[in-house]
């Protein structure tokens, strides 16, 4: 493992010349890289971590490159956008963290390149109650709504968060399904506190097709999720505007379906619509479809199968209902010799 700390000038990672993932002038600021397949801890001590930039991919051929091969360093512009917000959620305001550099954790933006997670982060004082900012503080409180009922009801929250400020969605024991998301300035009366007339008066600064596609991939089917309201997260769509994280979601009571190998059955959503959040075809215990079975067909627990998730997915995904076969011809057979099951989770969602 290779971990360098660094005190930085300026950091700027460039995709296309469109996302501007970090460029900071220091004053203590950290930079750690941890190759892929490492981990380690960031530590501030009686501070609290604030992450300034981060990116899981390679950016030059020169960093982590012990043992590997020239065509698994060659490709320096390997950058994935969705760090920064995965890195904040799990460190910031924290005085110290612990981080994988994983496809796992972070998925795998080029393939073939063997990756390094590279951070750069700043230790500041804790923040106290008498922040000095009570206005933005009522703000943001006013803005996250706070999800209540019982789990057999879909509730809808909403979120505002202003630009350089995070907040967690939470659904308790239901799961996340964003509806909208938008990352800029419709109105000129949100998230305005201090803010001059020229950074609030554009109100048509719409950046959807973004903004939704990265808070699903970090929300969806999740019971809580950490969201930053950041440049960095969605890139800039007006520049000179102060912008805010509008979130719209619902929060949905998952159900679960366990199918054993050779049954079949039927999910239904009645007029709603199905959304798989997680499916695995094998077996991950030793008490689901065990009856008659011998101990040597039920022994083995870590059987999983990555492809079921998506076949599941193609198959039932905005449908009213779907038939389903827990079946080695279907998934094909990812433990010989193992009496299987097919695991759903899944949630109806309203048209």
């Amino acid at each position: 493992m290779r971990i360098i700390s660094r005190n930085a000038m300026s950091l700027c990672l460039t995709l296309g010349a469109l996302i501007l993932l970090a460029c900071c002038m220091s004053t203590g600021a950290v930079t750690t890289d941890i190759c892929e397949g490492q981990q380690t801890t960031l530590n501030c001590g009686s501070s609290v971590i604030n992450v300034v930039s981060a990116n899981y991919g390679r950016t030059d051929s020169v960093t982590c490159i012990s043992g590997r091969p020239a065509n698994q360093i060659s490709k320096t512009d390997c950058i994935n956008p969705k760090t920064f917000l995965l890195v904040a959620s799990i460190c910031n305001g924290k005085k110290s963290c612990y981080l994988v550099a994983s496809n796992s954790v972070f998925s795998d933006p080029c393939y073939g390149t063997y990756k390094y997670l590279d951070v750069t982060y700043t230790c500041i004082p804790p923040t106290t109650g008498d922040s000095g900012n009570e206005e933005t503080e009522k703000e943001m409180e006013a803005a996250v709504t706070v999800v209540t009922g019982s789990s057999a009801e879909i509730v809808t929250g909403k979120t505002v968060i202003c630009e350089g400020q995070m907040t967690t969605l939470n659904c308790g024991s239901s799961l996340i399904h964003v509806v909208s998301a938008n990352y800029g300035r419709t109105d000129s009366v949100t998230c305005i506190s201090g803010r001059p007339a020229n950074q609030i008066r554009k109100t048509d600064c719409i950046n959807t097709a973004i903004s939704l596609s990265l808070v699903v991939s970090i929300c969806n089917g999740k019971k809580s999720c950490s969201l930053v309201a950041s440049n960095y997260v969605f890139s800039d769509p007006c520049y000179g505007t102060y912008k805010y994280l509008d979130v719209t979601y619902t929060c949905i009571p998952p159900r679960k379906t366990v199918i054993c190998e050779g049954q079949r059955t039927t999910l239904n959503c009645g007029s709603s619509l199905i959304h798989v959040v997680s499916a695995n075809y094998g077996r991950t215990d030793s008490v689901t479809c065990i009856s008659g079975r011998p101990a040597n067909q039920i022994r083995k627990t870590d059987c999983i199968n990555p492809k079921t998730f998506p076949l599941v997915a193609s198959i039932c995904d905005r449908k009213k209902s779907c038939s389903l076969v827990a079946s080695n011809s279907v998934f094909s057979d990812p433990c010989y010799g193992t009496y299987k099951y097919l695991d759903v989770t899944y949630t109806c969602i309203p048209q």
